[in-house]
């Protein structure tokens, strides 16, 4: 799946036709997220997933993860296989749009396009951290039966009342569905994926070199465990890893984003971005391609971390003390680090400014084109070719110029 072609998902402005508009009740999500059940019922169902007691307050609820960011799930439009996913900061202005056009309680089966009645959405929340509980039930991802390894941070999660006895006994107890899948209208921009990978490689490279490694793979005894780079992926104790500063017991410290290294160094050199900072993507909309540098600063320190390099055995280099290291040397490379910073800062923002006016004068450009006036079916539109719109509650496709 990683070899075929991948485009970011985005939604439009509140009160535009790109955005979520249904939540369908499936038995087999995109996510592969189940959700957990609520009964009286002492005896299990004949269902996959969990079944929760009820706390005698609650029961005949459903909750579990509606949509995950930074996930890849594939797609075929007319034979044409391609992955899509969204980012974290994306699939919170999706929620936020959805809740505000009134969507909550919007629900149908197996995407079929019939309404469901009787389903009321009690709440939905963002995994923020391991611990994040819900506002309503007060239960964490952990308490529903989930691994919170598995949950990107940026997850959403939602739970549903259902009034019916008649249709959780038949449809949710029985096993017939088993979990959310989201229904919208999308932007897709393709991304990139070999620059990114390329240049996460290069970024493990400089990480291994501050401490005196020549390699681009390997692994870091850390207090949380053993966090592994290989083939521009990033897992601790063979888990996918979670956002986070990650400190080996010598003091050297790396800082993950989205899956990405954006940091590492020294005690004091290190400075843990705030939780929505992001790392740069590279993105295609044009034929050119546009690339931000997300590598951050990369300091000379005097103490050097324990490592653990595949396939070799650990490798611990001497700690040398302060006074050994000259102090004019370093003090070179911090102004030869700071003022390679500051040229790569102006040319990100030249190169964010350039694709923001590339972009908007492609949206004008589409704004401008004529709507062709047969009607399409979106599901069978090649989206390589054209972008499909809706207007008055029929699908066009605009030719992609």
């Amino acid at each position: 799946m990683n070899d075929l072609p991948h485009f970011a998902l985005t939604v439009g402005d509140l009160d535009e036709e790109e955005n979520v508009f249904m939540t369908s009740l499936v038995s087999d999500p995109a996510t592969d997220m189940k959700v957990q059940v609520f009964s009286k019922q002492e005896e299990k169902a004949p269902m996959k997933f969990a079944q929760m007691p009820s706390n005698g307050e609650y029961e005949r609820i459903i909750s579990g993860v509606w949509m995950m960011p930074d996930t890849k799930y594939y797609r075929v439009v007319n034979g044409f296989e391609f992955t899509v996913s969204f980012t974290k900061d994306e699939l919170k202005k999706v929620l936020i749009n959805y809740l505000k056009n009134d969507k909550a309680d919007c629900f149908d089966i197996e995407h079929d396009g019939n309404l469901v009645a009787d389903l009321v959405s009690i709440e939905h929340w963002v995994i923020e951290s391991k611990e994040t509980r819900s506002p309503v039930l007060g239960y964490s991802a952990a308490d529903l039966g989930y691994n919170v390894n598995e949950l990107p941070i940026g997850t959403i999660m939602k739970s549903v009342y259902i009034k019916n006895e008649q249709f959780f006994n038949d449809m949710i107890l029985s096993g017939n569905v088993m979990g959310y899948s989201i229904e919208g209208l999308f932007n897709l921009t393709q991304i990139d994926e070999a620059m990114i990978n390329t240049m996460q490689t290069e970024q493990f490279s400089k990480m291994f070199n501050e401490l005196g490694l020549v390699q681009n793979e390997g692994t870091l005894m850390t207090k949380e465990g053993n966090l592994s780079f290989k083939k521009n992926e990033i897992t601790i104790n063979d888990v996918k890893v979670n956002d986070g500063e990650y400190k080996t017991t010598l003091g050297f410290n790396v800082v993950i984003r989205e899956g990405k290294v954006i940091d590492f160094g020294f005690n004091n050199e290190v400075q843990t971005p705030a939780v929505d900072s992001a790392v740069p993507e590279q993105v295609v909309s044009q034929p050119e391609v546009v690339v931000a540098d997300p590598i951050a600063n990369t300091e000379v320190d005097t103490q050097v971390a324990q490592v653990v390099v595949e396939p070799t055995p650990v490798v611990e280099q001497p700690i040398v003390t302060p006074e050994v290291a000259a102090k004019d040397p370093i003090q070179e490379r911090l102004d030869a680090i700071e003022s390679r910073m500051s040229e790569k800062d102006a040319m990100i923002s030249e190169l964010q400014e350039k694709l923001a006016t590339e972009t908007k004068a492609k949206e004008e450009l589409i704004k401008a084109s004529p709507v062709p006036k047969s009607k399409v079916v979106a599901a069978e539109v090649d989206l390589t070719k054209f972008i499909v719109r809706r207007k008055d509650g029929v699908d066009y496709a605009i030719p992609i110029k």
